[in-house]
């Protein structure tokens, strides 16, 4: 007996050893060289991201500055909010003079404050009367019933409550808190002059506060008789106005 012959199809472990050829590792110096190539790609790869990421950010810089891009970004009623805020007149009027502000009246995002109630708190003659040339509203009542002639009045802005009262504005519109009239104010807060001339615009010396007083009542606390005296010559000759006219 003989032990069956190895089939020719299976090679030997020797024949398998023989025909095995490892794999050739890189030296040492191409691997580094390998390493250090795809290094530079991929620094070349980035800064080219960043370059072209820095080169739009450019590009856009340049549009927003220099070719009006902040007018693309806020309205316009926002625009001319914020110049009647920084006293920019010629701001101002390059806004309105755009055609892009659809209502002068409106607030800045959307606050009842109106740019010419604020232009009245700037006591800026000129950009007051630009914006009433432009269409705004004189009689105009913000929230609690407010207007650019109770802020004048408050002040004691004569100059601007003369343009305003010139302008339209109404000297009786009483606030919802306390009933305070554009009157009222200006003598609360001893403006004398500016309350004379609401007086001569119409003012109602007899209209009533939310507790109870009127402009005269109010007055005496002032301690300036010449004042109060002309106060009540006043309600006496609209009086005497109202008696002979029927009303």
């Amino acid at each position: 007996w003989r032990p069956a012959s190895v089939s020719p199809s299976l090679p030997s472990p020797r024949a398998a050893a023989v025909h095995f050829v490892p794999a050739k590792s890189k030296p040492a110096q191409n691997v580094s060289q390998y390493r250090d190539a795809e290094m530079g790609r991929h620094y070349i790869k980035q800064t080219s991201l960043v370059v072209g990421g820095l080169g739009a950010i450019a590009l856009l810089s340049y549009a927003f500055f220099f070719h009006g891009g902040i007018d693309m970004v806020i309205p316009a009623e926002d625009r001319l909010f914020i110049a009647v805020n920084e006293n920019n007149l010629v701001r101002v009027k390059e806004i309105l003079e755009s055609g892009q502000v659809k209502n002068v009246d409106q607030g800045f995002g959307g606050s009842s404050t109106s740019a010419l109630m604020r232009a009245t708190e700037k006591n800026n003659l000129e950009i007051i009367k630009a914006l009433i040339e432009a269409g705004a509203t004189v009689k105009y009542e913000a929230k609690g019933r407010e207007t650019a002639l109770h802020i004048a009045a408050y002040y004691g802005y004569l100059e601007v409550a003369k343009l305003l009262l010139l302008s339209g504005a109404n000297p009786n519109v009483p606030l919802e808190q306390n009933a305070l009239t554009p009157l009222h104010q200006a003598i609360l807060k001893e403006h004398i002059d500016t309350a004379k001339l609401l007086v001569e615009s119409g003012a109602d010396v007899k209209l009533m506060t939310g507790d109870g007083r009127n402009a005269i009542t109010m007055a005496r606390r002032l301690g300036n008789p010449d004042f109060i005296s002309w106060l009540e010559s006043i309600r006496r000759i609209n009086t005497l106005f109202h008696q002979v006219h029927g009303h």
